[in-house]
């Protein structure tokens, strides 16, 4: 991608090449440069943190999704060249995680979000502590009858109050 020449007075001098794009009426062609190989032709690369800075070459069907960064995440959108469109055009990853999710809602969303779990859990949580008191209860009451039982029980065995078998004359 350069040609070397010699300068007296400066030694080995390399002038670069520009490579030249194959198809340069299309947005989506790309050339770059190859020491080995030299001048290669290749489709752009869509680099989704260029958006914001490039409009006039993105096609983004999901305008009202970036993050607090005014970014799209890496992690949850996809970025090609079409040729058709000749246009970087933003695609949703699939699968669409629940992380992708919350890091682009409204503040108002979110607290929407949380409140309705914090509903939720308290809910969740009533229940099983009518249940486990309703069984707690049963349970607790049982044993109590038990041991009043077995104490009972042990006072009629007492040999203290059982009549002697022997009699006296």
């Amino acid at each position: 991608c350069s040609t070397a020449s010699c300068d007296i007075s400066k030694g080995c001098v390399f002038t670069p090449i520009p490579c030249k794009v194959a198809n340069a009426s299309n947005y989506c062609s790309a050339s770059s440069c190859d020491e080995i190989a030299g001048c290669l032709n290749s489709t752009r690369i869509c680099v989704l943190s260029t958006l914001k800075s490039d409009p006039s070459h993105w096609y983004d069907p999901f305008p009202s999704l970036f993050n607090s960064a005014g970014q799209k995440a890496n992690d949850c959108f996809n970025s090609i060249c079409d040729f058709t469109k000749q246009l970087c055009v933003v695609s949703k990853k699939t699968p669409w995680t629940a992380y992708c999710g919350a890091a682009y809602l409204t503040a108002a969303q979110k607290a929407g979000a949380i409140s309705a779990g914090v509903i939720a859990g308290v809910v969740i949580a009533a229940v099983v502590f009518a249940a486990l008191a309703g069984f707690g209860g049963k349970k607790g009451y049982d044993a109590w009858v038990r041991m009043r039982d077995e104490r009972i029980s042990g006072a009629q065995g007492n040999p203290m109050y059982v009549q002697p078998k022997t009699s006296g004359t």
